[in-house]
């Protein structure tokens, strides 16, 4: 147990409790050392968690703005989505749990980052998947550059080792009467003198004539600067969490092969003409189904569902999609399409004007958003729907600013 030095605040204070007893000395995390953000790592994390918003409830310390996040531990006692079930998650706003995932990616383990939602006034929470946190296993090395780094600096290794041993062969002209035989010796010796170089390790041979030297030294050089791009990016890479598994965008769906369907063909034919690259790839992607099969797609996460944004801000939403698949889904950063709806009369009929002047002003009395609160309010699922609208967080437009532009105004009096 680490506690606070005499003299000064704790920054870190680590409280190992015993297996048998979850219960902590409240002397030594409430008592105006300061703490808001706890890192759990125990057998039993709900008990652990009731305890200590228990001892916050009691001490006369004001936690706020305190945080937690909860890492796995071996042979635990407790299963970690049993701490959303708690009563006292009632009073906490941010909780995070690293959870292993049963899949892995390339050989590489998969983490979930969970945390809950609060709902208003609905009185209760809901567990919700933030990402998947990809960690790196025999993978890790490559991950400091990318691919087309990668191909050049394999590129840079090869014409290092060809230009130093044509340096140290054709230099010299001793090394014109070698056999085939030792030339191929000195060209392995070669290859293993600048593999020394880039993997920092010691060189003892070091060429005697200058042409040899320069390229000796240049190709050192560039082992240096090299090694040191690639340490840092290994050391960035392994600190920072790399994250995978959203989509995001239209792009997102394409790379990712993430099929879209709705009961109907209609959801595309407004694009299903265009010559844009996206929108010929989303149309692939598009398929027919009826509402018994579409339900039963809630469940799976490589599949995703045709909803409409509405006028008023609210979303179209098949009856098929049901509360635990909007859970596991967000909508989309960028709309698919966008597309006006259209009145058609008889070309130069004398209601057009009428039509028109109709239009203009059930728009301009706001009654298109009325209608539309009112039927989604009674047809639709108000829950599915503020799901959805909590599954990103839009940003909000900046404020345009407004320009004078002076005009000169001429009066004539009569």
């Amino acid at each position: 147990m680490e506690g606070p030095r005499p003299g000064g605040t704790a920054l870190l204070i680590t409280v190992t409790p015993t297996p048998d007893d979850i219960e902590m000395n409240p002397g030594l995390v409430f008592n105006n050392f300061g703490c808001q953000g706890f890192i759990v790592s125990v057998k039993k994390p709900r008990s652990t968690f009731e305890n200590i918003e228990n001892n916050i409830r009691m001490t006369m310390e004001r936690f706020n703005f305190r945080k937690y996040l909860f890492i796995p531990v071996n042979d635990a006692e407790e299963d970690m989505l049993e701490l959303f079930e708690s009563p006292a998650l009632e009073y906490v706003a941010d909780v995070d749990v690293i959870m292993e995932d049963n899949s892995t990616e390339n050989g590489n383990l998969i983490y979930n980052i969970i945390t809950h939602k609060y709902y208003d006034s609905e009185g209760h929470t809901d567990i919700v998947v933030l990402d998947e946190w990809l960690l790196g296993g025999w993978g890790t090395p490559f991950l400091a550059f990318n691919a087309p780094i990668w191909i050049v600096f394999a590129i840079t290794i090869v014409l290092s080792i060809v230009t130093l041993y044509s340096a140290l062969t054709w230099s010299n002209k001793r090394y014109l009467r070698l056999e085939n035989s030792n030339l191929s010796k000195y060209f392995i010796k070669t290859i293993l003198l600048t593999e020394a170089m880039y993997l920092n390790q010691s060189v003892t041979n070091i060429p005697k004539n200058f042409s040899a030297r320069l390229v000796f030294s240049m190709i050192l050089m560039m082992s240096l600067v090299l090694g040191v791009i690639y340490d840092s990016g290994l050391a960035s890479s392994m600190m920072i969490p790399r994250y995978s598994g959203v989509i995001r965008t239209p792009q997102d769906m394409i790379e990712n092969s993430i099929p879209w369907g709705a009961t109907e063909d209609a959801w595309i034919s407004s694009i299903e003409g265009s010559e844009s690259p996206i929108h010929k790839s989303i149309v692939k992607l598009f398929v027919v189904e009826g509402e018994v099969k579409l339900s039963e797609r809630n469940i799976d996460k490589k599949f995703a569902f045709a909803i409409e944004r509405l006028q008023g801000g609210n979303f179209a939403v098949g009856s098929y999609i049901t509360e635990d698949g909007a859970k596991i889904r967000r909508i989309l950063n960028e709309d698919l399409y966008f597309d006006y709806m259209a009145f058609y009369m008889k070309k130069s009929s004398i209601l057009l004007p009428y039509l028109d002047n109709i239009i203009l002003k059930v728009a301009q009395a706001g009654l298109l958003e009325v209608w539309e609160y009112d039927a989604v309010s009674r047809y639709s699922d108000t829950r599915i729907q503020k799901i959805i609208k909590d599954s990103v967080h839009s940003q909000k437009p900046a404020p345009n600013r407004l320009k004078f532009r002076e005009q000169l105004m001429e009066v004539t009096a009569l």
